[in-house]
């Protein structure tokens, strides 16, 4: 149960907040970590500020929230993780055709790599959301600090982990005042989907 990374709400960027859920979450959703090159942030938060989300939404990409880690052994300064939504893994892969042809993204990367390359190293990993997430909703809710937190399960145990989180454990960190922004497991197998 350690949080992988502690992470800070872009006050300029979208943050995500959670609802109640009325019918299961179907979307895909990416969960995406950029290592970015030393001294080489404030160009990446800027291409995204001013370029990037934008051009996501215009290929069909939902922008569900863009934090920085706060603590230095998670990669404060170095890393960007974000996470977006789709329709379904087929969109995906047809918004991220899309995007890395359109000029003005072409355009954009051009201008931000004047001073050399941004970016190191990119994860990605998609994600499905678990029938007790709460829904996730696009909203500006001002500055928060966020933890994301991943759990690993010996083999065949991760119903069990499913059914605590269910049944009790959601309740309990409401009751001490954390917000349940979303529950999501690994679409791939390679990701750790078991």
């Amino acid at each position: 149960m350690n949080p992988l990374f502690s992470l800070l709400s872009l006050g300029l960027l979208i943050a995500a907040a959670s609802t109640g859920q009325a019918a299961p979450d179907t979307r895909v959703y990416e969960l995406r970590i950029y290592t970015v090159l030393p001294g080489r942030m404030p160009a990446m938060l800027a291409r995204f500020r001013d370029h990037t989300c934008k051009l996501f939404e215009k290929h069909g990409m939902e922008n569900i929230g863009y934090w920085t880690p706060m603590d230095a052994k998670d990669g404060a300064g170095e890393k960007l993780v974000y996470l977006l939504g789709y329709p379904s893994r087929e969109a995906a892969k047809k918004s991220w055709a899309e995007f890395s042809k359109d000029p003005d993204w072409i355009a954009a990367r051009t201008a931000s790599e004047a001073d050399g390359k941004i970016v190191a190293k990119v994860e990605s990993t998609f994600l499905n959301a678990t029938d007790y997430s709460p829904a996730i909703r696009v909203s500006s809710a001002g500055p928060r600090v966020f933890e994301l937190r991943t759990y690993v399960t010996p083999a065949g145990k991760l119903p069990a982990l499913h059914a605590r989180f269910r049944d009790h454990t959601r309740v309990f960190f409401t009751h001490y005042g954390m917000t349940n922004i979303a529950y999501w497991v690994p679409s791939d197998a390679d990701k750790g989907a078991d």
